[in-house]
């Protein structure tokens, strides 16, 4: 595959144009959608496992190392099956039979991808059961606003306070990530 088509691909997803993106979808939705029903899996579940793996090789290609060195389709396909994977094995159906495609032998860890998006989708879910108080002021941290400006935006009376309520914010994640069920799995 030249590496115009696949640059082309990798555009077209960072580009968020609708039209391409239907295009993306047109041309290998279908190729998922088999990969998954035909290893125990229904439509709808090889459209979660399409859109997020479309949604790994859209971070992957913000990477400033990352370059494709399969066609776009072996990435993609490797990336769904790795995601479609590592759902059966949680279902307690790690059998299946899947037909290797030649190519998927030079792509990338995928499992390590998988994981990293894992861990940021528990993280992202707890962060939305803080109060909105403590978003707002993990979100500034996070956004690396100086801790005087933090001070005024949030109303707090020093800095000192505006300390003390970021480190209670934080251990508050913390303690919600490390109690979710699937926090030892994702380690």
């Amino acid at each position: 595959m030249e590496k115009k088509e696949k640059q082309n691909w990798l555009a077209i997803l960072g580009s968020g144009n609708s039209a391409g993106i239907r295009l993306l979808y047109q041309e290998f939705l279908p190729s998922i959608v088999s990969l998954v029903t035909s290893n125990s899996g229904t439509e709808e579940e090889a459209m979660d496992v399409f859109q997020e793996a479309i949604l790994v090789v859209y971070k992957k290609s913000k990477e400033g190392s990352f370059e494709l060195s399969s066609s776009f389709f072996t990435y993609l396909y490797a990336v769904s099956k790795n995601i479609w994977l590592k759902r059966l094995t949680k279902k307690g159906k790690p059998t299946v039979t899947f037909s290797e495609l030649p190519e998927l032998m030079d792509v990338d860890d995928f499992n390590n991808i998988i994981l990293e998006e894992e861990r940021y989708r528990l993280f992202r879910s707890k962060f939305r059961n803080l109060s909105s108080n403590c978003q707002k002021l993990l979100s500034l941290f996070f956004n690396k606003t100086p801790m005087k400006e933090i001070v005024e935006l949030m109303g707090f009376g020093s800095v000192q306070y505006a300390k003390k309520r970021k480190f209670q914010c934080k251990e508050n994640l913390v303690k919600l990530v490390k109690d979710d069920p699937n926090f030892k799995d994702l380690m």
